[in-house]
Formats: structure tokens, sequence, C-alpha cells
């Protein structure tokens, strides 16, 4: 009875009971001992004995003490009201010592629709994560404030969507975990065929990595998080990323230290202000784990051409780089983060001394985290001291040569993130609240044979230097040229002459992840040269309006009216410059982007605008209607129920059409029924669908398995084109390996073996224990290396070989329709008309217009003077190529020949 009176929330307590469990955990015995060493759990069990002592009279019996206590309310049957805190006053003398005891309570005997996570009361499994007085923790281990005079303030984790009251969504959390890998991962098994042993040295390195309880306290109490949900994997992630980095079973060390170094946007987005720390209820250091993982991946970095750091000398230097590194606070200097110096020429800078002076030390995690990211949540004005200043950011040689030449210049971009957004509960603004203050000098690093240099080393100068450098590399000449005011580069976003050629290709002045980060983008170089002519234009207009982001707006406006997407995009891009905290700037940014084709940066445009201002009802609608054309049901319809009155019946009613086809998809697919996953995905994609690449792929396999390889092509490359790395930022790397597993498959089936090897190998680096992209990869490996070893002979005049050679690739892969074709070369030059008509018709029954292989059947008909079949195939191939010389010659022939038989008949 007591085990269910506990599951319902209405457990019985006992507080002479209390007592003793608590006194005997203290000593070391009891039910639940305190585990030695473990300062923090003592700490706890003497923090919760005081508190009711307190509770107590002159007489140690327990006195009524009633104490209130304000938790976060919203309900999510109605999206139109404002979240709220609800008073609850409990009696401190028939309740449990933990903050979940009076959760359980209120809900037990006050208020039954209160929500919140709770499993096993003992901070194991770390499910009723929130916030409580400022602080992230788990409410089974904070003890009760016992001073009744103040209240505590309970509210849901900050800056996650929440589903109700306390329970946020941890979809993110939990994909950010995953796409760590926090599995054992070796090349082999064990040689004895049971596990893979450890010894207890090694295994005492784990000690503080493992005993994560993916509470995400530490990760909702990250600033970077919060910018940056979907680029950053947040501390918990980045703490398991190292646990199995230093396992010493693991094999696979250094590809997982590679994928989240590999840009600024994973390990190096920590700014090591180390609230994670502060607040982790389990007494754990994922900032002392980053900072190593940072110094692993400096030291074991090329410092010259051809040479690396020996593995004795980085592991000697690494624990010395780390001890100095955290004697040091700072955002993200090279010399902050690891204490090295004398790697550069020492040259001082205005800049390096501005980005000095911005770098400060965040708050404690006590007062970190002070409003949530609700549904509900209303957005206060920014005070005067917190507005964004349209001002220039320059350093002092650049100041004082403006005011001597009376030029301007191009202000340098505020970073987002100087700026923190504050919008907070109507009841809670007078609350204490926590400010970040990162370097906001945030510029590309050098690339090439050098050690690579974190963004924050560089500054302003270091940014001008490599422009200039970058421009003479392209131009293949070290001169300067003379621009309007002095002699510098003339360099796309600086100067003010109007320029008619591209811009530098390959560089995106926009903000795409809240950052004022000149970052270059990752499309195809075609398509990147194509958009930094069009927007070459608009950014020498921006310049001309003195950097108003008023006027860019209206002036992208009026672009994107006129159907100069290209154009608008620039113009938005620059307003966002310049007040990256405006949430019309990123919708109209991601309607560009969404013009263009460009669907995931708009989605990712419209995430921070709702993410700016939550109450902003177009971009919730605009981010639903993105969702839908991405097959994302569900939060397409998250969206238009938050849309207000851009909402629209018929948008939630096609949203749940695409729902009710996407069931039949997964229905097909489990049955093995490709004729109707072909028919469903069709419908799908026709419904709303059309962006999807999840159905596209399904689309593809469905023809694939039916045998329908052109069929499949053409399916495929319907489907939009998206980067591969907002491809993978978006879907996650298993998620996008998924896809490409079927693109490669379609690539091998259509004769693109190359393709095909190259995206399959793409797949293996992003899910490489797959057992799919095993399969494919070995598959495309032996009919690559067969077509190959086929072509090698057949040139060589070895016909009979190349025949058995096609044919050990055809074991593979039985209709692949170049290797048919291939060997049927083979036969005609053996004279084996027959058979080399039995591969040309093989390879046409699963690619219809493979015009080689039709070609070479009409061919092989002439030679056995079966005339009518031949007409047939020539008359096909007339269609497609009618200037074909080889063709009408063909088919000339053909009909004379066929004419000539029917008057000999007749």
């Amino acid at each position: 009875m007591a085990t269910v009176l506990r599951f319902l929330g209405r457990r019985i307590w006992n507080p002479a009971a209390e007592k003793v469990r608590l006194s005997s955990s203290l000593s070391g015995g009891g039910d639940f001992p305190v585990l030695k060493g473990q300062k923090a759990a003592q700490d706890l069990s003497k923090d919760t004995l005081k508190s009711h002592e307190i509770t107590k009279d002159k007489e140690g019996q327990h006195k009524e003490a009633k104490k209130e206590f304000k938790i976060y309310r919203w309900n999510p049957d109605k999206p139109n009201s404002k979240p709220f805190l609800q008073s609850f006053f409990v009696d401190l003398s028939s309740c449990g010592p933990m903050v979940l005891d009076v959760l359980q309570k209120i809900k037990a005997e006050e208020d039954a629709s209160l929500s919140y996570r709770r499993s096993c009361r003992e901070g194991i499994c770390g499910s009723c994560s929130m916030n409580i007085d400022g602080t992230n923790t788990v409410a089974c281990l904070k003890p009760i404030n016992p001073n009744t005079s103040k209240p505590t303030i309970i509210t849901p984790l900050p800056h996650m969507y929440v589903i109700k009251d306390l329970v946020v969504d941890l979809t993110n959390f939990y994909q950010q975990y995953k796409s760590m890998e926090p599995w054992l991962k070796t090349r082999k098994p064990p040689k004895d065929g049971r596990e893979h042993r450890q010894s207890p040295k090694d295994r005492k390195k784990l000690d503080g990595l493992y005993e994560c309880i993916l509470c995400a306290c530490c990760t909702t109490s990250c600033p970077s998080y919060w910018w940056n949900p979907e680029e950053f994997p947040g501390p918990a992630a980045l703490l398991q990323a190292y646990r199995w980095i230093s396992d010493s079973r693991d094999e696979f060390g250094e590809e997982r230290l590679q994928a989240i170094t590999e840009n600024q946007t994973k390990v190096y987005r920590c700014r090591a202000i180390k609230n994670c720390t502060a607040t982790c209820p389990k007494g754990l250091n994922p900032a002392s784990a980053i900072l190593k993982m940072k110094s692993k991946h400096f030291l074991s970095d090329p410092v010259g051409e051809g040479f690396l750091i020996p593995r004795p000398v980085l592991e000697m230097e690494e624990n010395t780089a780390v001890a100095a590194a955290e004697r040091r606070s700072g955002c993200g200097l090279l010399s902050v983060m690891f204490g090295r110096r004398g790697l550069w020429s020492k040259k001082s800078t205005a800049a390096d001394n501005g980005s000095q002076k911005s770098t400060s030390t965040a708050a404690t995690a006590t007062s970190n985290i002070q409003f949530t990211k609700s549904p509900g949540t209303e957005l206060k004005k920014p005070r005067d001291d917190q507005k964004v200043s349209a001002e220039p950011i320059q350093n002092n040689k650049i100041q004082n040569q403006q005011n001597h030449n009376q030029r301007s210049v191009v202000p340098s971009k505020p970073s987002s993130n100087q700026y923190p957004n504050n919008h907070q509960l109507g009841s809670y603004e007078n609350h204490q609240r926590s400010s970040y203050n990162n370097n906001s000098n945030s510029v590309d690093p050098y690339r090439g044979g050098q050690r690579k240099v974190p963004r924050e080393a560089i500054g302003l100068s270091g940014e001008l230097e490599s422009m200039i450098t970058d421009h003479q590399k392209a131009k293949g000449t070290s001169g300067l040229v003379r621009a309007s005011s002095s002699n510098v580069m003339l360099y796309g976003n600086l100067g003010n002459l109007n320029q008619t050629g591209p811009v530098t290709a390959g560089v995106n002045y926009g903000n795409n992840n809240g950052y004022g980060v000149k970052r270059a983008t990752m499309g195809a170089a075609t398509a990147t040269t194509t958009r930094s002519q069009d927007q070459s234009g608009s950014l020498c207009r921006a310049i001309s309006t003195r950097m108003d982001p008023e006027t860019l707006k209206i002036m992208g406006n009026e672009d994107y009216k006129n159907g100069n997407f290209a154009e608008a995009l620039a113009l938005y891009d620059a307003a966002i410059a310049i007040d990256p905290n405006k949430a019309a700037y990123r919708s109209n940014k991601s309607a560009a982007l969404t013009a263009l084709g460009r669907i995931l940066d708009a989605v990712f445009e419209c995430r921070e605008a709702i993410r700016i201002e939550p109450h902003y009802h177009r971009a919730h609608h605009r981010l639903g209607n993105l969702y839908l054309r991405l097959g994302e049901v569900e939060k397409s319809i998250y969206h238009f129920k938050h849309s207000g009155p851009e909402a629209d019946r018929e948008d939630i009613a096609k949203a749940k059409t695409v729902q009710t086809h996407l069931n039949k998809c997964t229905e097909a697919k489990r049955l093995r029924d490709w004729n109707g996953l072909i028919t469903e995905t069709t419908n799908t994609i026709s419904s709303g669908a059309d962006a999807a690449p999840q159905v596209y792929a399904l689309q593809a396999e469905a023809l694939l398995k039916t045998h329908r390889h052109q069929e499949a092509d053409d399916a495929l490359s319907r489907c939009p084109v998206f980067d591969r790395d907002t491809s993978t930022r978006y879907y996650g790397p298993v998620g996008y390996a998924g896809f490409l597993v079927v693109r490669a498959q379609v690539h091998l089936a259509s004769g693109r073996f190359d393709e095909a090897v190259e995206a399959i190998q793409r797949a293996g680096k992003l899910d490489g224990n797959n057992r799919e992209v095993m399969m494919v990869s070995r598959r495309a490996q032996a009919v690559t290396e067969a077509r190959f070893k086929g072509n090698e002979l057949f040139k060589a005049g070895r016909y009979q070989e190349a025949c058995i050679a096609y044919g050990e690739g055809l074991d593979h892969d039985p209709r692949n329709s170049v290797l048919l074709c291939n060997r049927a070369a083979c036969w005609s030059r053996l004279g084996q008309f027959d058979k080399s008509i039995e591969d040309c018709t093989a390879a046409l029954s699963v690619r219809p217009g493979y015009g080689k292989a039709r070609l070479r059947r009409a061919d092989c008909n002439s030679k056995i003077e079966k005339w009518e079949l031949a007409v047939g195939d020539y008359e096909i191939l007339k269609k497609e190529s009618p200037e074909d010389e080889q063709v009408t010659r063909g088919l000339s022939e053909a009909q004379q020949q066929l004419m000539k038989r029917r008057g000999q008949d007749s």
C-alpha cells in the first residue's frame, strides 16, 4: 500500500522516521548510505536535516510552517492564454524535505492538473529537472528553503519549449546527445569473443564522466545553447563525447574529436563561463571536459607543413595546457583557452585591446536563468541600456584615420550574443537575472597548413589582413589598389565604390546563427558565385543608406515584391547585421530564402525570429508552412496553432492530410508494399510535402525495389537540393546518412559509379555503424571495380575476359544497366549477338531511356537481319536524337532492308 500511495503522489510523511533516515545516511548507514567521497551528497543531507530542524518548536515537535511556492503554469489547450505564476501555500511540517515532495503534495491535495516529470525520486533518472529559485536542478535533490518569509519560485528549464506547466520539450536535447554516438565503437570484435577489457587505471579515468543522468540542467543553463540549440550540442552531449574519447576501449577517438571540432559551431562555441559546472546536480564538470577536448584538438593539429606534434609530447603537454587554461577566465581567446603563447608573432593592435576589454566573466549559476522559452511568454521591452546601438564599432586606429580623412568606414557587425534577449514573466520581471558578455569580434580563422586559430584570436585587423591576402591570391598579385579614402584593398564590404563584378565568392554576410560572424556559404561554387553577383549591387545600396536597418528592410521588401530575391536577401542580411535582435528582419529573410529554394536556411531564420519574439504570429505561420513542406507535420500544426490571426483552418486540415499519407507510407514500407508506397509518397508530395527529402527517398527506394531504375532517378532528381552541411545540421548525421544511402543506390543503378562511391563514403562518415551503409558500400565498391577491370580488358581486346569481369560485378548487382550494356558490347565483338540482345533487353527493362543499350540492340538485330525489331529501336532513338547521323544511317538501312524483304515475300 505504501508503494501505491507513493506512486500516486500521496506518500505518507513521518518526520521522526525521516530524521532517522537522514541521520543514518550521514553516518554512512541506513537504506540509502552516502557514497564515500561524494561531498555533494553529504552536504545535501546536512542541508536537508538542518531545514527540518528549523520547523521544530522548543519541545522538539514539528510546528506548522506555511510557505509560499510560486509555480509556473501554462495550458496548451489554451494557446492564446499567457503563462502565469500560481501561488500555493504548503505546511512544511506535513511535507517531505525536498521540493519534489511539495509538488507531489500540491498535485495530490490541491491541484491535480499540475504537470511535471518525476520517476526515481533518488536523483538517478534526471526526469524532475526544473528551475528552482533561479537555479537549474532536480527537484528530488533540492531541499526546501525553510525561510517562510520568502517564496520559492519554480519554473521550467529555461529557453526550452514548454509542453505544459513544468514539462519541457527535450527532443533537441536528446538529438544532440544522440549525435555524439554515446556507445562503444570498435573496428573489430574482441579476440576472445566476450567483451573489451579495460585496466583499472583506464577505468578510473572515466570517473566524473559517465555519471551524467541527462537531466539537461547544465545544457539549459548554457548561453551558447540558448542562442544555437540546433548547432551547439550543449555541455551534457559534449561531456559524453569526451567520455568516449577518453575510453581506452573505443577505437574511434580521433574521428569523434574531428567531428566536434570540424567547425566553430560545436566544441568551440563553448565560452568557458562554467554555468554548466556550477549547476550540475551530480557535481560533474562538463566545462573541464570541453576544455580538455579543445586542448587535445589544439595539440594534435599540424604546426607546419608536414609536421605533427609527436604523441608522447602531446600527452605531456596536454595536462600543462589544461592546467594553465583553467587558471584564466575568458570567452575563447587562444591564450585564455590553452595558456600557450609565442605561437604567432606578437603584434598589438587596437582591435586586440578592444576585444580584451569586452571580455568579462559571467555571473554564477545561482541566477543563471530568469526566463523561459514558453509559447506564451510575454516579451519585455528592452531597456535603453540594452538596445542595440547602430553606431559603428571601430578600433582607435580606424577611427583616427576616419577623422583625419573625413571618410566613413563601414561599421563592424554587432553580435547578437552581446545583447541577450530579455523576455520574462510579467510577475517575475524584478527578480535577479544574470548577464553574459561575450566577445563580438568573431571572424573566420586562417586556414591552410598552419595551426588553426580560434575566431576570437584575430580581431578586426586580422580580418582585414585575411581579406587582403585572399584577394591577392585570387588576383595573382600583391599590389594594392587605390580606393576612395586611402591606399586600401577594394573589397566587397569595404569602401563606398559601386562594383559591377561579384563580391568575393563564397562569403555570406548573413547572420544565420544569431552571431555577427562572417562565414563561408556551403553551397555549390557556381550557385555561390551567382548569388554574390546578384547581391553586390544591393550591398552598395546598403552602404549608401548609412546602414539604417528600417530603410534596408523597406528596400529589401521592394526587391522581394519585384522578384529580386537575391538582392532582397542581401539587404535583409545588412539590416540584421546592424540590429540582430529584430524578429521582422529574420522573418523577411526567411521569406527570401524560401523564394530562392533554401528551405532549411529559411527554417533556421524563422526559428531565430520566434526565439527573439515568441508571439510573432507571422513567423509562426511561415515556419508552419515550411515544416509542412518538409513533412514535419507535428511541428507544422504546433506553429499553425500559435500563429494567431494568421492561422487558417485549411492550413491545419492540409497538414492533417499530409500526416494521413505519411502514416500510410510508413505502413506500406513496413509491409514491403512497394507499389502502395509509390502511390502514397506521390500523394504526400502532391498534398503539400513537396520539399521533404525523406519522402522522395522513400519513393526512390520503392522504385528501386520494383526495378524501375530510371523512374527512381527521375524521382530523386525532383527532390530539392539542399546544402550538405545544412542538411546534416537539420536532419542530424544519422538522418542525413539514410538519405545518402538511397542516393548512392540510385547513382549506382544509373551508372554514376563515382558519385555513388562518394555518397556512400559520406554516409559512412556520418553513420559508420549502420548495417545498410556497410552493405551498399561493399556493393558499390565491387561494382565499380568490376566496371573498371572490364573496361581495361575491353580496351585490350580481351573480350572473353572482359565478359567474366563484368559478370563478377553483376553478381553483386544483377540488374545494373551499365554492366549489362558493357557485357553486351563484349558479346557483340565475340559474334554472340543473341546474348548481346539479351543483355541489352535486360538493361532497357530497368532503364527504358538508356540510349546506348537501345542503339546496341538495334545494331545486333540488324546484324542477324531482324529488320523489323531494328527499325522499332531506331525509330525510338530518332525521336530522342533527331540529329544523330549514326541513328539516321542505321534507320535508313534497316527500313530499306525491311522493304526489300517485304517485296520479296509478296
